[in-house]
């Protein structure tokens, strides 16, 4: 059955045969896209629906027919059962089925005209109201038998759950009415509480403070009826659950059983009458949590039985799988007996495995298990409810504070601890919210907006509501603007703003349906122009008005602002209105010296013609539309008539009633009346008064004519008159554009052509460098290198070309080296043709594979055969799948290689190539392969000096909106690059700490092999289940070593000081570790050479204090905290000879040492805590912000506050005392005995006891 499940999953998914908005079953379906049992016959029909071959078909049907089941008990199989309908649960093939037998309803349902549609409008011209659409029908989201019917209004949802109880009628099955519940989005008040018919019942609409919960996310719900019991979160409800459960309580006190615990009083040592005080311990419990203590394993049993009849009489029941037993000192023979809990027996627990009790586990747990708890079982369950919203930063910063809290205390960290330890890779890599979800947002609306299906043009409908919504005159995914909007309020305005604060834009994609589109086009905005608030508060008024630009608000040649009835005219679909307040506000606002400054550079732009004021496009009011047309010196005004059919009227002319403008005092004033016939009528209808033109359509302008009283001249106000509402000098204006712009035709120039030039040859040139110039971002060398490999090829309609790469790191810097070659041999050409060049951002192996495979297409002429020669499967894999997938899109999949891949599809396609690899093994003797793989090889200086090539996306026309992050676009998953932006932010913050970057130079850093230092502190990966508590100690230790955690008395080591060097003893047991470690591998090495050899390392360890860890030299405190140096990993490789083997003396040495600091530092604490007692130095003087002089005799307090910087440990309010940067970071654990008797000035702020 596996199969034909995957067999089917393939041709239907490939097909698109089921219907899209069930989302389980194929691959790809999942709960998230959802959120944002059967009559056998009926399914054999649904089956044939879909073409299924009959031979499927009757297979299926051998397999449901006829068969039995048997159900897997604790005890057993049971008997078999005859299985008379249906499909099972667990079967691989009944999500398919299923969702096969449920298709045909939702194909009526898509075929109705129910349903709701959801529509975005497309404004790219602000002065047009013909923007195109984007609009998707939405009728149902299905997971499995899960159902949620979407409609408009509410009697289209009841003819919709007709339809559907109609088929379930005829197919077997029934809607469940009381799982049913209904939403009801934006109600009015008279529908807001009308039920809504679900079979027999009516299901009452929820309200808008309840939750729903659908696939594990919770939406909104309804109240449901408690036929028993106690609610939870009642604030009786515990006190009435132990009134409940006291006469339980009560038996089990009275009975005799239970367990005794005793305790002898002595006292006179000659008699054996001394008392004894006894307490009965029977059971301990919080609510329905009880731990029965028993003396026995009988004893236990019988109070078992106990609680049992007591649960029958009050219809309760104890959890069998929930219950444990914990058997302590038990003898062998009853070590591992069970015990009878209801029907079920359960066998005591082991004593390693740990037994959690009220959220604590008596048994202690590693850090690893606590880490994992919270990454793999608390987290998950957060993100899972986080897929419809996004938590604001203050709330992230609480949950992160508490699980830090919480983490701290179980690994065995104080409080003040740093937390980017537990937050980077080289620490707990413990989750942070705020990052979680980021990524997990991320990563799903990628996914979602490039989906090419309803999901997909849903959430780009979504998007470009929000880009109207914004009202902006730039991209919301390009721009680098953030949207300011509450948190809550729009969900992909969240992410975007998520995603934009750490340096993420998005490549505009134009192909996909429904793409993003913005108006743009003007010089002022007016947003830039007012303050947020003002302009928060006219938003949706300038955005209904479809006003963005002070531009808009000028005339045609930008004399003079418009008064309100002219603007009216071109803010298409307004009405008569009032004047709103941000006119009034932008008029007095453009008088302004600062708005004026801009007017002139307006004006420049524009080229002193207003593009906003639309002269041709027709303008249809209430009042028509109108046009005016110059005609031998004289504007002839005409209304557009629906007339069709009249003699000598060209095509291409509008037909049109004539007005003339009356005139006053000899001057033509805005009002129009109708022509009384003139001699340009056109109309010779005699029964049809009108006087009709012809309106050429190349050479009118269309003009706003309204019914008003308020005129642009000074003539008859106050009267409804018919008006141009447009000053006669605009309208001449307008004219003399039309006039001015002539397409004239370019003379064809007879040059005369050089005969010493291959005409043709230049013409391949020129198109080639055009070619390569718009498809990739490269120097011009590399680009002359490309055309004259070109020229070489152009006669060959088959090439061969060997392809290498490679990607290396030279100390955190990456580079990655790419080539072909075309040989001789096997082209047909006289010498072999070698390409290299290089690459930068997000290197690997295959990226470069990829890159230089693009190039070599790149040069192949138009038709050849490409046969391509490589030593990457991978790459092979990916070139095939691309080939035989040729006529379709690359689709978003986890967004790896997308742009390389689409760039392969378009390289192919463009140049009609046909491209067949080749696997090439390594090593195999190859002379080409060989020579490839040498000249792809990138050195050091070539990452700084070789030429760089890259692929240009604007000109491949990728389908999909890419991510790009700081300007650069992202060939890999955004995931990854999440990760690896969280990791580089942690290791930053831990960088810039106060404790850490006074010792970390850069010229230090550079000494540092940090791969070894990050491991040394892991004995295994922290991602790993393999855990115990010494591993857990030694990690703790470590890294608090690392990071200055350790409990410590400064500059003890000063006091009593003599002139032996106390890292001497230290030096030598790091040298002698060293050599045991390396000896095991390499038997014949003598512990002279290995002294010998190390003397690079440890050269500056005599010399130097022994503090001095500021310096830019290795010291021999580095090597204390944790610090592996270049030098000693180079070492390790020379005593062994093998780098491998050299690694492994570095970690099993350092790990050595370690526990040797180890063992030092918990005598330290020991003696440490000794002498805090003999001083009488109390937690409460420890924590103080007082100065105390310690005496061997009495305790002096100094009567002043002094405080102390938490970093370095020095007063900052006492001039006289000077400490340097480095007196927190002093290793005392390795101090002699003396130190600790000396007379010494305590810091409360610094003092402390042993950890744990």
């Amino acid at each position: 059955m596996k199969a034909i499940t995957r067999r089917l999953s393939k041709v239907m998914t490939t097909n698109k045969v089921l219907n899209p908005n069930n989302w389980a079953a194929l691959p790809g379906g999942n709960t998230y896209d959802p959120i944002h049992i059967l009559n056998n016959d009926f399914l054999y029909e649904a089956m044939r629906r879909i073409k299924i071959s009959e031979q499927i078909v009757k297979i299926i049907d051998s397999v449901l027919e006829s068969r039995q089941n048997k159900v897997i008990t604790y005890h057993g199989l049971t008997e078999p059962y005859k299985v008379h309908d249906g499909i099972d649960q667990g079967d691989a093939i009944s999500p398919l089925l299923w969702r096969i037998y449920y298709d045909p309803l939702l194909d009526a349902m898509e075929k109705s005209e129910l349903g709701y549609t959801m529509s975005a409008e497309h404004i790219q011209q602000l002065n047009k109201v013909n923007d195109s659409f984007t609009s998707l029908k939405l009728y149902a989201t299905v997971y499995m038998d899960d159902t949620v019917w979407i409609a408009n209004s509410r009697s289209s949802l009841q003819k919709m759950l007709r339809i559907a109880e109609e088929f379930c009628e005829i197919v077997d099955i029934s809607i469940n009415a009381e799982k049913s519940q209904v939403l009801h989005i934006c109600p009015k008040k008279d529908d807001e509480l009308l039920p809504i018919q679900v079979k027999d019942q009516q299901v009452i609409p929820v309200k808008k403070s309840m939750l729903i919960r659908y696939l594990g996310v919770w939406l909104q719900s309804e109240p449901y009826k408690v036929h028993d019991g106690i609610d939870q979160g009642d604030a009786i409800s515990p006190l009435l659950w132990r009134i409940y459960y006291d006469p339980l309580l009560d038996a089990m006190e009275k009975s005799e059983l239970g367990y005794t615990m005793s305790a002898e009083h002595i006292q006179q040592l000659n008699k054996v009458n001394d008392s004894f005080t006894s307490l009965k311990l029977y059971a301990t419990v919080y609510m329905d949590d009880t731990v029965w203590i028993a003396n026995s394993r009988s004893s236990l049993q019988k109070m078992l039985r106990i609680a049992e009849e007591f649960c029958e009489i009050v219809d309760i029941s104890i959890n069998a799988e929930k219950s444990q037993v914990l058997h302590i000192c038990p003898k062998k023979d009853d070590e591992l007996l069970p015990i009878q809990v209801k029907d079920q027996q359960v066998i005591p627990v082991k004593k390693s495995m740990l037994i959690r009790y009220l959220g604590v586990w008596l048994q202690s747990a590693t850090d690893k298990l606590v880490r994992y708890i919270l990454n793999h079982v608390t987290f998950p369950q957060i993100e899972y409810l986080l897929k419809d919203m996004v938590l604001s930063e203050s709330v992230c910063n609480t949950v992160n504070s508490t699980v830090l809290q919480f983490f701290k205390n179980k690994v065995g960290f104080v409080r003040s601890a740093m937390n980017s330890i537990f937050f980077m890779s080289e620490g707990y890599k413990l989750f942070n919210i705020q990052n979680r979800q980021i990524q997990m947002h991320g990563v799903n609306w990628l996914k979602r907006v490039n989906a090419d299906n309803d999901v997909g043009l849903s959430t780009r409908i979504r998007l470009q509501q929000y880009q109207n919504a914004t009202w902006h005159h730039k991209s919301i995914l390009n721009s680098i603007t953030i949207v300011n909007t509450k948190i809550g309020h729009n969900l992909i305005g969240d992410i975007l703003g998520m995603l934009k604060a750490i340096d993420f834009k998005f490549h505009i994609c134009t192909t996909l349906p429904g793409s993003l589109t913005f108006p743009s086009g003007g010089f002022i905005l007016i947003a830039k122009c007012k303050d947020i608030k003002w302009f928060k508060k006219y938003c949706q008024s300038l955005k209904n008005r479809r006003i963005m630009f002070f531009d808009q608000l000028f005339n045609i040649d930008f004399s003079t602002f418009l008064h309100w009835p002219h603007l009216l005219t071109f803010i298409k679909g307004a009405t008569r209105e009032a004047i709103p307040g941000w006119y009034n506000d932008l008029e007095a606002l453009h008088n302004t010296p600062t708005i004026r400054n801009k007017l002139i550079g307006m004006k420049e732009f524009h080229n002193f013609i207003n593009p906003f004021i639309d002269m041709y496009s027709p303008f249809k009011t209430k009042d028509g539309v109108w046009y005016s047309q110059k005609d031998k010196g004289q504007y002839n005004i005409g209304k557009l008539t629906r007339e069709r059919s009249l003699e000598d009227v060209l095509v291409d002319d509008y037909i049109a009633q004539h007005f003339v403008q009356v005139s006053r005092e000899l001057e033509p004033t805005s009002i129009v009346k109708p022509c009384e016939k003139c001699p340009i009528n056109i109309n010779t209808k005699g029964n049809d008064p009108r006087c009709l033109i012809a309106i050429d359509k190349s050479e009118s302008i269309q003009i706003p004519v309204k019914k008003s009283k308020n005129s642009t001249s000074n003539t008859r106000h106050n009267q409804m008159e018919k008006r141009i509402v447009m000053p006669a000098k605009d309208i001449r204006k307008m004219h003399q554009i039309i006039n001015e712009v002539k397409i004239e035709d370019t003379p064809y120039n007879n040059c005369i052509m050089d005969e010493d030039i291959d005409f043709e040859v230049t013409m391949f040139v020129n198109s080639k460098r055009k070619f390569l110039e718009s498809k990739f971002m490269t120097e011009k060398v590399t680009v002359n290198k490309l055309i004259e490999i070109t020229s070489q090829l152009r006669h060959l309609n088959n090439i061969t070309v060997y392809t290498d790469s490679s990607c290396k790191d030279f100390d955190g810097q990456y580079g990655m080296g790419l080539g072909w070659i075309i040989s001789e041999s096997m082209n047909s050409i006289e010498n072999d043709i070698r390409f290299k060049c290089y690459a930068d951002h997000f290197p690997s192996s295959t990226k470069a594979e990829l890159l230089a495979i693009i190039t070599a297409l790149a040069v192949a002429s138009v038709g050849s055969v490409v046969n391509v020669f490589t030593d990457s499967q991978n790459v092979i894999n990916i070139i095939e799948e691309i080939v035989s997938n040729r006529d379709r899109d690359i689709q978003w999949t986890k967004g790896k290689k997308i742009i390389s891949r689409n760039a392969i599809l378009h390289m192919i396609k463009d140049l009609d190539l046909t491209v067949q690899c080749h696997k090439v093994k390594t090593h195999s003797n190859d002379k080409y392969n060989e020579e490839i793989d040498s000249l792809a090889r990138i050195t050091w200086n070539e990452i700084f000096s070789g030429e760089r090539i890259q692929v240009n996306i604007q000109a491949f026309n990728i389908p999909m909106i890419i991510p790009l992050w700081r300007g650069l676009a992202l060939d890999i998953s955004i995931k990854d690059t999440l990760q690896s932006i969280n990791e580089y932010t942690w290791t930053q913050k831990w960088l810039n700490q106060n404790r850490i970057k006074w010792w970390i130079t850069r010229d230090k850093a550079r000494r540092i092999y940090w791969k070894f230092t990050a491991k040394s502190i892991h004995p295994s990966k922290i991602t790993t289940f393999k855990s115990d508590f010494r591993e857990s100690k030694f990690r703790q230790f470590s890294l608090k070593l690392l990071n200055d955690e350790l409990p410590t008395m400064n500059n003890l080591h000063k006091r009593n000081f003599t002139n032996e060097n106390p890292f001497k003893e230290l030096k030598e047991k790091f040298i002698r570790m060293t050599h045991f470690e390396a000896n095991k591998i390499k038997p014949t090495l003598v512990l002279s050479k290995t002294r010998e050899r190390l003397q690079t390392v440890t050269e500056n360890w005599e010399n130097q204090k022994a503090t001095a860890m500021e310096y830019s030299w290795i010291t021999l405190p580095d090597i204390i905290i944790g610090l592996v140096p270049n030098s000693f990993v180079t070492a390790c490789k020379e005593l062994t000879g093998d780098s491998t083997l050299g690694a492994k003396v570095v970690i099993k040495s350092i790990y050595a040492f370690k526990k040797h600091l180890f063992g030092i530092w918990k005598q330290r604490c020991e003696r440490l805590i000794l002498w805090e007692k003999s001083k009488n130095i109390t937690t409460n003087d420890k924590r103080s912000n007082k100065l105390k002089f310690v005496s061997n005799n009495s305790l002096t307090v100094i009567e002043r506050e002094v405080d102390f910087d938490d970093i370095t440990g020095a007063p900052l309010h006492n001039a006289s005392v000077v400490v340097t940067p480095v007196s927190r970071q002093q290793y005392s654990y390795i101090l002699n005995e003396a130190s600790l008797n000396a007379l010494t000035p305590v810091q409360g702020a610094t003092m402390s006891c042993a950890v744990n």
